[in-house]
């Protein structure tokens, strides 16, 4: 599925497993100089936290959302706050700031 691919792609660079990819690591896959990456950087870096989380990744992959199919599990909505269906719930709901941070790290996501 779309959003297991973008995983996978996301996953390949982020070579330390940290759950985002930094300018390093952008630079050692090869993909941009320092310069560049750190232009880059500064454009898809939303939070400002310096790096590239899997939101910001999928945004920049599907820039009108990355909810791609109906069995997605995460979505944003039209004004960009990023949503997750929750089947305790039942819904789909907000992700707020602190549920972000472990996304992408190996949590089985």
């Amino acid at each position: 599925d779309e959003i297991e691919a973008l995983k996978a792609v996301f996953m390949h660079f982020d070579q330390d497993a940290s759950g985002t990819v930094s300018s390093e690591e952008l630079i050692s896959a090869g993909l941009l100089e320092k310069d560049s990456a750190l232009k880059f950087l500064a454009q898809v870096d939303s939070d400002g936290s310096g790096e590239i989380d899997i939101f910001e990744f999928c945004e920049l992959m599907c820039p009108s959302g990355f909810r791609r199919s109906d069995d997605s599990e995460t979505g944003s909505t039209p004004d960009g706050k990023r949503i997750l269906y929750d089947h305790g719930l039942k819904c789909w709901r907000l992700i707020d700031k602190e549920q972000r941070s472990g996304f992408g790290k190996d949590t089985g996501m």
